[in-house]
């Protein structure tokens, strides 16, 4: 038996515990509070500090996490008004806390404000006044009608409005829903859960309204009563892609394209009509990929894209990982033979794959850059009510 062993044997075996804090040295008790003080200095208050920071950066940029979730929030308030009435934390502890609760009333006042002011209706034919912030803005192009005129809800359709007209409100529309969508509703796959109507509400209105897009183009084209009309009808589909790329709303685009590829409608002059927009929606999207990247907001990018990327992500990778080898790297690293103690404990240790975290998050940052920029163009009211 070692010889350090043997000296601190006797008082262990031969002292009560209730009497051997009193036999140790006040020395002994010195070295105790100086690793407690400097574990509290480098490690624990540091840490905490890093947490408030992450709860700051929590609220501040994703509170849509808390909108929803009444408990959620109580919690962390509770949570900071507790650390906040503890004795032992430091003033700056206290002023992170402050910061979060002023971030959570700001944000507040921020969705009580936008809750109840009212929406006020403009005339778009009168310019703004000249000391407005308005006057400066992008010139809306007047809205452009065909053979249907405006209020005639029961004559629209694919020949009777103009196709820049259908291009414009159906890119409108879709950059809507694609804006809508939240980061929260991508992570973890949540629109392929059983849940995910509550999870992914806006991401799955955005996916049904493609479906049924491609579901009434394709519809209008077969319905047609004659071979004449159909060519007719199967060119201005044409006209209204060519139309979706000049906005750059890849969504309406693919929806259309979708549309001319089924297996309903006759392909007699498909090679001939449409052959640059096939090599645009190929199903590897390189070519879409290039013009997303070359062109400026606004647009509306295809969201089958981001999702196939962030499903091979989530379900080839697991967030959480087990780390089997951690006790062996401390091993080498401090130099210590007494590696079978903690095995076991140490084999159950789960770590976060933050590499794949990373990707997902590069992935969401892109789709939220084109979610910034509206359009500058007019909404009218009768085409999204009569035709969508």
């Amino acid at each position: 038996m070692p010889k350090r062993w043997c000296l601190l044997n006797g008082p262990y075996a031969t002292v009560h515990s209730q009497g051997l804090c009193g036999q140790l040295p006040p020395s002994v008790w010195s070295r105790v509070e100086q690793g407690y003080q400097r574990f509290r200095k480098e490690y624990q208050r540091p840490i905490q500090c890093r947490v408030l920071s992450v709860m700051r950066q929590w609220v501040n940029g994703h509170w849509y996490d808390f909108e929803g979730d009444d408990k959620l929030l109580n919690n962390l308030c509770a949570f900071l008004e507790e650390t906040d009435r503890q004795a032992n934390v430091t003033n700056q502890h206290k002023k992170w806390c402050k910061s979060i609760q002023t971030c959570i009333e700001r944000k507040r006042r921020s969705d009580s404000t936008t809750a109840h002011t009212p929406t006020v209706e403009l005339d778009d034919d009168i310019p703004p006044p000249l000391n407005s912030p308005n006057s400066f803005a992008p010139v809306k192009p007047p809205i452009v009608w065909h053979t249907a005129k405006k209020g005639e809800i029961d004559s629209y359709d694919l020949l009777t409005l103009h196709p820049l007209e259908i291009g414009r409100q159906v890119t409108l529309l879709e950059f809507e829903l694609y804006r809508a969508i939240k980061p929260i509703e991508l992570v973890g796959s949540a629109w392929t859960k059983q849940d995910k109507d509550r999870r992914s509400p806006q991401l799955l209105k955005l996916i049904d309204h493609s479906t049924m897009l491609t579901y009434w183009v394709a519809r209008s084209i077969v319905e047609t009563p004659s071979l004449e009309e159909r060519v007719g009808m199967f060119s201005r589909v044409l006209e209204v892609m060519s139309v979706f790329e000049e906005l750059n709303n890849f969504t309406g685009l693919v929806a259309f394209y979708s549309a001319l590829n089924s297996s309903s409608r006759i392909d007699r002059e498909k090679q001939i009509c449409y052959e640059k927009f096939k090599k645009l929606c190929n199903p590897h999207w390189k070519e879409m990929i290039d013009r997303l990247q070359s062109i400026n907001p606004p647009c509306v990018p295809f969201f089958g894209h981001y999702l196939s990327k962030i499903f091979f992500y989530e379900e080839g990778n697991s967030t959480f990982v087990q780390n089997n080898n951690e006790e062996l790297s401390h091993e080498q690293m401090s130099g210590d033979g007494n590696s079978g103690v903690n095995s076991n404990a140490s084999n159950r240790k789960i770590l976060v794959s933050f590499v794949k975290c990373r990707r997902i998050a590069a992935i969401i940052s892109d789709i939220q850059m084109y979610q910034n920029q509206p359009y500058a163009l007019q909404v009218e009211p009768s085409i999204r009510v009569g035709f969508f």
